[in-house]
């Protein structure tokens, strides 16, 4: 941190990467979780996506509506709950709610980072890439 003229400290953004550089670590945890998620969820992809048919988007009959998940996905009970509806309506921005929040994962969460201003992360429950609001905010957010 550099002091101001006034006596505060200003943060100094490249900090952590030259300090991560001089440790020898290139990739730093935040870095590791997208790519880990990034694979994790790759099945969402154009490249690899099926709809619940098993058909690919080149194929007679692809619903793009619905999605195969992969069998040996392991999730939450929670998470397995929203996957499984998500699954059937992939056209659908699904808002889970998860206690007193409601969130959005992966795709959803783009277009809620996007459209709504929430800050993405790939932390917390699903482990995968989220955002959410308190339910008191919610009708505010998706009236805007």
């Amino acid at each position: 941190r550099d002091d101001d003229d006034d006596g505060t400290r200003e943060r100094d953004p490249g900090r952590r990467d030259r300090l991560r550089q001089r440790l020898g670590s290139g990739v730093g945890k935040a870095e590791g979780k997208e790519a880990e998620v990034r694979e994790r969820f790759k099945w969402l992809d154009a490249k690899h996506v099926r709809d619940a048919d098993g058909r690919r988007p080149d194929s007679p009959g692809y619903d793009a509506r619905t999605v195969e998940m992969p069998r040996d996905l392991r999730l939450s009970a929670s998470q397995s709950q929203y996957w499984t509806v998500k699954a059937k309506y992939r056209d659908v921005v699904l808002f889970f709610k998860v206690g007193k929040f409601y969130e959005l994962y992966e795709d959803d969460a783009e277009l809620g980072c996007a459209e709504l201003g929430w800050r993405m992360t790939v932390s917390g429950v699903g482990h995968c890439r989220q955002v959410g609001c308190p339910e008191s905010g919610v009708d505010a957010a998706v009236a805007a």
